[in-house]
């Protein structure tokens, strides 16, 4: 069974369209309707290492790591594993985590970051 979450975005123009929420990986979010300034992406600002990861997941981000600044390790059921601050340099344990891919969201003050990745054993 394959399941496509899709996710109905409206501009401030009133023009509406949907899209699957594996295609929302690089949008700035300034023009929807109830939103300010968020800029979603995937374009290579966050790095995430090993893929795929057994123990240790290292995270890289290219812009200025903010106070506050929130990691989220998603599975792909929707569930949240992991919630933590992030610092500079963070690495965060995932040893415990049951095998397969998962989405890392980094929530650093008014930008979203998401890169996929594979946990194993």
């Amino acid at each position: 069974m394959r399941m496509v979450l899709k996710m109905k975005l409206s501009t401030k123009a009133g023009k509406s369209d949907s899209y699957s929420i594996a295609s929302l990986w690089n949008i700035n979010f300034g023009s929807i309707t109830g939103s300010h300034e968020t800029t979603f992406s995937n374009n290579g600002e966050l790095k995430l290492y090993p893929i795929p990861a057994t123990e240790l997941l290292n995270i890289a981000l290219q812009d200025e790591v903010m106070p506050g600044a929130i990691v989220e390790l998603l599975g792909i059921d929707g569930r949240v594993y992991l919630k933590a601050l992030l610092r500079d340099g963070s690495a965060l344990l995932v040893a415990s985590l049951p095998e397969g891919l998962y989405l890392c969201r980094v929530i650093n003050g008014t930008k979203v970051y998401t890169s996929k990745f594979i946990k194993t054993h």
